[in-house]
């Protein structure tokens, strides 16, 4: 009889750290009216900006020298949140991003407060920034949620190893 194996819970799963070389970059931005009311309902415009960046994976070992896909997101949801916290008791984030890495598929997502990613951009476009520093759960089937970022100038692998 075959013995059948548990799932973990995204809780159980072991936590790992995640650097990125940022190698060039280029920015969107766009803004409309929200006409698909029917779908967004709280949204009286939609906008749309982001830094999105060629990278290259550091760490972990096992990816090194991978080439990756990142889009930073700017969010006007996380200010409110991190203004007043004590106006959401009930907020629960689950992860300020995302990353996937697959056979084909290598791409990060994430998301910073809006008014924090318009120095990350002035900074990255200074050349201040060179790194992201993420930390999050080791991959499941491909995918982990990223649960802080962090914008570097420098990479010290001591302070990694």
């Amino acid at each position: 009889m075959k013995k059948r194996t548990s799932r973990k819970k995204p809780e159980q799963r072991g936590k790992c750290s995640y650097i990125i070389e940022m190698m060039s970059w280029d920015f969107a931005y766009s803004i409309g009216i929200n006409d698909i009311k029917h779908i967004i309902e709280d949204k009286v415009f939609l906008e749309h900006k982001a830094l999105n960046i060629k990278g290259v994976i550091i760490e972990p070992a096992k990816f090194r020298d991978r080439e990756i896909n990142v889009t930073v997101s700017g969010s006007r949801e996380i200010t409110p949140v991190l203004d007043a916290p004590e106006n959401y008791p009930h907020a629960q984030p689950q992860a300020l991003g995302e990353i996937t890495l697959r056979v084909k598929q290598s791409e990060l997502r994430c998301w910073v407060p809006f008014d924090a990613f318009q120095v990350i951009c002035s900074m990255f476009i200074a050349g201040k920034i060179k790194y992201l520093d993420l930390y999050g759960e080791t991959l499941f089937r491909g995918f982990g949620n990223i649960h802080s970022v962090r914008f570097e100038r420098k990479y010290c692998p001591e302070d990694f190893g």
